[in-house]
């Protein structure tokens, strides 16, 4: 009996021997083909963009916040995170929910809603007296991985909606009062300055926010020009979605840069413990391979890669060997799946306003009984798999399928025709 004892903890003794110098030298888990091929795509030199010459970041936060003018030269001269630090003594102007339901913007104003809105115009007036200051900022330096001294803080965020719903507030009503014109061309170039922001992104923050911001202006824009029947004027924003708007592969390979970065700052520990621990419970080379093939299904690659991305899940003797990255890996991939859905929607949100604005002008937008044919015979490019055309009482929408979970009436349909807006009140959406 003792000898089998002695056997068994012998074998037992091997085992974690054989656990031990392969988790130090890194012999086991093996990095596959397929994780070596998506390696390839996330390493490649990212395209990138030139440094905005104008950045929107400090001009962002400065616009939330009641800062003197004369202030301004000293405080944007300051590092971001300076910067935001000295701000806080500063306070921030109201801006009211009014013309948002379901965090759609709806022109459906009663009396008392339409005095909110001209309570929370004129309480962001200072803000909005700048409006043209920020549309000058040609892109928006987000902190990258090697910027930040930890890549796992979440930098500090300026209150982008505030801002950019005061800027839709004012054009609202501008509308109800009549001017439809002027109330357009300030959408117009709300939403171009978002647009413009997600074409210059290689971070997932400032594209996704740009996509919503400029999905939300571009919503409240389409149901003006379909509550009037007054010839409305050009809009550069009302366009097809860009490639370049669409293209989360540089926001991805950011994402890799960070997270690289942040594991081996996580993994060089102080103690000489704590180095130990990590050789023997985490694989960076492991941990990089899961990365890149978590998110190269956002970059153009091999059929390889592609399969990869879908592929992920640590299988025994990955867990065996990289336990930390398995754990870290199979957290964080489920984060990154809705983030191409989303960009989606919003293309398609797009592609239906542009949609609308072709089925006005190659018709009466009055004359709803060839507006189906009209629908119908839309071109390639305004085609998309879900889209529908309905006709009610409340006026003529497109809809879409979305691709992303929808909260609320996120997937809210895009008007074509709406009852021109009386008084202060608009046409009622549903």
């Amino acid at each position: 009996m003792k000898r089998f004892l002695r056997w068994c903890a012998a074998l037992v003794a091997m085992l974690v021997l054989a656990w031990a110098l392969a988790a130090w030298f890194d012999w086991l888990p093996l990095i596959d083909a397929r994780q070596r091929a998506a390696l390839e795509v996330m390493r490649a030199q990212p395209v990138g963009h030139s440094a905005p010459q104008i950045d929107a970041l400090p001009r962002v936060w400065l616009l939330i916040h009641r800062v003197p003018e004369q202030e301004w030269p000293a405080l944007m001269a300051l590092p971001v995170p300076e910067m935001v630090g000295r701000l806080q003594r500063y306070p921030a102007p109201p801006v009211a929910p009014v013309i948002e339901r379901d965090n759609i913007p709806s022109l459906t104003l009663a009396a008392s809603s339409a005095e909110d809105l001209r309570k929370s115009v004129m309480a962001a007036r200072p803000l909005l007296r700048h409006r043209d200051w920020l549309y000058q900022a040609d892109g928006l330096t987000w902190p990258d991985a090697a910027t930040l001294d930890d890549p796992f803080a979440t930098p500090a965020i300026p209150d982008f909606h505030r801002l950019a719903r005061a800027f839709r507030q004012v054009s609202a009503l501008a509308f109800i009062d009549g001017e439809h014109a002027g109330a357009q061309a300030q959408l117009c170039a709300s939403a171009d300055f978002w647009r413009r922001l997600m074409a210059s992104a290689d971070d997932l923050f400032t594209r996704m926010v740009s996509a919503r911001m400029a999905e939300l202006d571009v919503r409240l824009l389409a149901q003006m020009r379909a509550a009037t029947n007054v010839e409305t004027p050009a809009c550069a924003a009302l366009r097809l979605p860009d490639a370049a708007e669409l293209d989360l592969c540089p926001d991805m390979r950011t994402e890799f840069r960070l997270r690289g970065r942040g594991l081996r700052l996580l993994l060089g520990g102080d103690h000489w413990l704590e180095r130990l621990q990590a050789r023997l419970f985490w694989d960076p080379a492991h941990i990089e391979a899961m990365d890149a093939q978590a998110l190269a299904s956002h970059c153009t690659g091999t059929a390889a890669v592609q399969a990869a991305a879908t592929e992920h899940a640590c299988g025994p003797i990955d867990w065996t060997f990289d336990p930390g990255g398995c754990f870290l890996v199979s957290s964080m991939a489920p984060g990154y799946i809705t983030y191409a859905p989303r960009l989606r929607d919003y293309g398609s949100v797009l592609r239906l306003a542009v949609l609308a604005e072709w089925l006005r002008t190659v018709g009466d937008p009055a004359d709803v009984s060839t507006l189906q044919e009209r629908f119908e015979a839309r071109p390639p490019e305004l085609r998309e798999h879900g889209q529908s055309l309905r006709v009610d009482a409340a006026g003529a929408w497109l809809e879409f399928t979305p691709h992303a979970p929808q909260a609320g009436t996120r997937g809210a349909p895009v008007p074509v025709r709406m009852p021109a807006p009386s008084g202060e009140s608009a046409a009622p959406i549903h």
